[in-house]
């Protein structure tokens, strides 16, 4: 029902593992299709990789794992404002339609 709760809340993703050392689920894989809650930039040079509120996508996420980016905080359905439901930007992308969840649709 909505596009945008404002929320200021998300979740920090990184690489899922099991023990310390096997990676179950990487990073990227794990990030592409959610909105980023916060700027993501270059630890190193500062360079700006992606805005805040903007969808990671798999070139985002590549060029992010590429940056040695380890951990990113990204929209939640688990921090959604909405009242009724869940918006756009805490949802991410379809995974049925690999677009962005339309507003309306059925997610649960």
């Amino acid at each position: 029902r909505e596009e945008d709760c404002g929320t200021t809340n998300g979740i920090i993703l990184e690489d899922l593992r099991e023990g310390e050392n096997e990676v179950i689920e990487g990073l990227q894989d794990r990030i592409i299709g959610r909105y980023a809650q916060d700027d993501v930039v270059n630890p190193e040079s500062g360079e700006l990789i992606v805005k805040a509120n903007e969808e990671i996508t798999e070139s985002l996420a590549k060029a992010m794992v590429k940056a040695n980016v380890t951990q990113v905080k990204v929209r939640s359905v688990l921090a959604c404002r909405t009242r009724n439901g869940v918006c756009v930007k805490c949802y991410g992308r379809n995974l049925a339609t690999n677009k962005s969840v339309g507003i309306g649709e059925a997610v649960g």
